[in-house]
């Protein structure tokens, strides 16, 4: 499979919202949006074939461990920094174990 490679001659966003007053039927904002972009591909590269995961990952301990962490961050009772370094730091060592 190949992979183009681009380059960006230019792009431009213009996004524009006007409120309109209100007149007793309540409120509306118009919105409106322009997008115009010149590139072009200036070279064709053949992609790597994907590496399937390691199969540590698909531990039933590794997987439970994970939906563990996702599930006290849905509660609210882990930040989401708190989980990454939790990711980081336990699921590096539970892996370590796992050799």
């Amino acid at each position: 499979e190949e992979t183009p490679r681009t380059r960006w001659q230019y792009c431009v966003d213009v996004v524009a919202s006007y409120r309109v007053p209100d007149f007793g039927a309540g409120k509306f904002t118009l919105t409106a949006g322009y997008n115009i972009n010149d590139n072009k591909i200036t070279d064709r590269r053949t992609s790597q074939q994907l590496i399937p995961p390691a199969m540590r990952f698909e531990d039933a301990r590794m997987r439970r461990f994970m939906r563990e962490v996702f599930e006290r961050v849905a509660y609210g009772r882990l930040s989401a920094e708190e989980a990454a370094l939790q990711l980081r730091d336990s699921g590096t060592a539970l892996l370590n174990r796992m050799k």
